[in-house]
């Protein structure tokens, strides 16, 4: 989930009193600059605070949340130590392709790159390099749709020619009024495909796209048809397809690795907040008890009970077609089918879930408001249809 206030931004991975809002950007404390430079403070506390999302790293997860904290743990979540990381702005997810390397993104533009399973982290990207980036790449777009225009034998295609420019210029402009507010767009989700290849969406209709494990990112705003910006909440992939989906019913899918993209009709108009692989299917998760399953690479997309009317934030895949959804209130489903069919659940203490891991045993664990907490089915209150 994602932090927002006001209409603009309707999802952040943050909890506040009870329901998800929109982070205040501006009203931090500390200023952007000191955000992305001061690195995050070692707190015994960590383990307790809001954690957004969590990834194995072979043998070992690691978790991500507010303050620039990241958590690793050797013992499926029992014990957990504090990483090294040179932020302190909220990262809102982690991705490791490899048990070695990982990439967590946040708030301020951040990425943020580990070469040692998760234990210390450097920075590669930031809001104040990423802003300079899409000034460069919206006027390059400008650049070549003028030199279209201009050739002698662009006859029919000048009126879509023109409409593309308008909606180009307007880019540019709102990309260089983005330098005088500085590094206020956050990333939402990253993907790799492998240790080279990997993705980050944010708002604003952010996507970013590395093909050098980071070394650069570019950016592919232009590739997809989202003119109005609605910002992408969830990027993920199986083979050489891709997946995005956002606010507003926004689907997007890629079936050659990104080199293209098409539109798809959502089976939903509000916010979806997660895309993931499950059981050879896909699963779409959103508001309102929101989920869908596809068989066919989203091409067609059937609803699936859920028994809630809370927000379902993530998915863990489990062996032998069991899926686990994790949402608001502390909503748990669990399907033995590949993700036909779900049992709701409620967890007595009713905390928001934003990640979830398979913990040691029978037990999972699950990660958000209030930190990480361990849970067993039978601790679990099932609920009625």
């Amino acid at each position: 989930m994602r932090l927002i206030l006001g209409s603009s931004l309707r999802a952040a991975r943050c909890f506040v009193a009870g329901g998800l809002v929109m982070l205040a950007f501006a009203a931090h404390a500390i200023p952007d600059g000191d955000r992305i430079q001061l690195p995050a403070r070692s707190s015994s506390l960590a383990a307790h605070s809001l954690l957004l999302d969590v990834a194995d790293a072979g043998d070992r997860l690691v978790a991500v949340g507010e303050r620039g904290h990241i958590l690793y743990s050797e013992d499926r979540g029992e014990s957990w130590q504090q990483a090294e990381v040179p932020a302190r702005v909220t990262l809102t997810a982690v991705a490791f392709p490899t048990p070695e390397l990982g990439w967590a993104v946040g708030h301020d533009g951040i990425i943020l790159h580990s070469r040692d399973s998760g234990r210390t982290w450097e920075r590669q990207l930031d809001g104040f390099a990423l802003n300079d980036r899409i000034v460069e790449y919206r006027q390059s777009r400008v650049n070549e749709l003028e030199a279209a225009l201009a050739q002698p034998e662009v006859g029919a295609d000048a009126d879509l020619l023109e409409e593309r420019l308008d909606e180009a210029l307007f880019a540019l402009e709102d990309a260089q009024y983005a330098l005088e507010d500085g590094p206020n767009k956050p990333l939402l989700d990253v993907w790799f495909a492998n240790a080279r290849h990997g993705w980050a969406v944010g708002a604003y209709g952010l996507v970013l796209e590395t093909r050098d494990g980071g070394r650069q990112w570019a950016p592919r705003m232009a590739d997809l048809d989202n003119p109005d910006g609605y910002h992408l909440n969830a990027v993920a992939g199986v083979g050489e397809a891709l997946y995005l989906a956002g606010e507003q019913g926004l689907l997007f899918r890629s079936l050659d690795a990104g080199r293209s993209f098409e539109w798809l009709q959502s089976p939903y108009a509000g916010s979806l907040f997660a895309v993931a692989p499950v059981d050879g299917a896909l699963l779409l998760l959103g508001m309102r008890g929101r989920a869908f399953r596809s068989a066919d690479q989203g091409r067609t997309w059937q609803a699936v009970t859920t028994d809630t009317q809370s927000t379902l934030n993530a998915v863990l895949d489990l062996p032998g077609g069991r899926v686990l959804v994790v949402g608001q209130r502390g909503t748990l489903l669990l399907s033995e089918d590949g993700g036909r069919r779900f049992q709701a659940y409620t967890d007595p203490q009713r905390r928001a879930y934003l990640g979830a891991a398979q913990g040691r045993g029978e037990a999972w664990v699950l990660f958000g408001q209030g930190g990480v907490r361990h849970l067993r089915r039978d601790e679990l209150v099932e609920v009625a249809p």
